[in-house]
């Protein structure tokens, strides 16, 4: 049981007025449940714990080749520590910052998820840099940007630095 404050709302000289807070005794069954507080702790513990299993997972990689280079544990570890940095800080955010409830109309969402489907989808006959040039100016449209020279940017400077990393830097065939 918790007390909360209830406002109760009357009308006077056909005008709707706040009258005066009420205090009752009532259990809130929804309590934490659909705040975005318990969401953000829950959610920070979960991938912090799978994140280090993960890690833990990471240290059977076999050793590099050559000496003084990382080995193939080094990319997978990076990542992991860094997701465990967001983590704590999204635990740490989250402490500082007030209750606050979950909006749960997810009407325009579908479209979002059918795209990534299509986009994933169309990633196998178009090839990543051909269906990424084509999802990224289309999802940046449907979430509101409407700079086209944002829109054409975007895309080109983010598969030029995939295309980057992984083609020149790393060796890896983007197909």
């Amino acid at each position: 049981m918790i007390i909360s404050e209830n406002t109760v709302y009357g009308w006077k000289n056909g005008s709707y007025f706040k009258k005066y807070p009420v205090f009752s005794w009532k259990h809130n069954w929804n309590r934490g449940g659909d705040s975005m507080r318990t969401a953000n702790f829950g959610l920070s513990i979960i991938i912090f714990i799978v994140s280090i299993f993960l890690f833990v997972k990471t240290s059977s990689f076999p050793p590099s080749l050559q000496s003084g280079l990382p080995g193939p544990d080094f990319w997978p570890k990076f990542l992991l520590i860094l997701l465990m940095c967001f983590c704590f800080l999204l635990f740490i955010i989250t402490l500082r910052e007030p209750e606050q409830k979950i909006d749960w109309q997810l009407k325009g969402i579908y479209k979002y998820i059918v795209l990534t489907a299509v986009y994933l989808v169309a990633m196998r006959p178009l090839g990543f840099l051909a269906a990424t040039l084509l999802f990224v100016p289309i999802m940046l449209y449907l979430l509101g940007m409407r700079k086209w020279h944002l829109i054409v940017m975007v895309p080109l400077l983010f598969v030029a630095g995939v295309y980057l990393i992984l083609e020149v830097l790393l060796g890896v065939t983007l197909v």
